[in-house]
């Protein structure tokens, strides 16, 4: 564990990459409204029932936590 940390800590120290300089002659990024998101994920992603679903997860999860305890 003590090697893992010393490891990822020496990575930090490194030089950051030099990127470049922002070029902003490219077009911007079309931001698509949330309909046609959905309608190329396939389905509606952000519902009722997507919410239910998380919610029972989540409920799951805990008490399987609150088991493990």
């Amino acid at each position: 564990m003590k090697r893992l940390a010393l490891i990822l800590l020496l990575a930090g120290c490194d030089a950051p990459p030099d990127i470049g300089a922002v070029d902003s002659s490219g077009p911007d990024p079309v931001l698509l409204p949330l309909d046609q998101l959905n309608a190329r994920a396939g389905g509606d992603l952000s519902g009722p029932q997507t919410a239910s679903d998380l919610d029972a997860r989540a409920a799951a999860l805990r008490a399987r936590a609150a088991a493990l305890r």
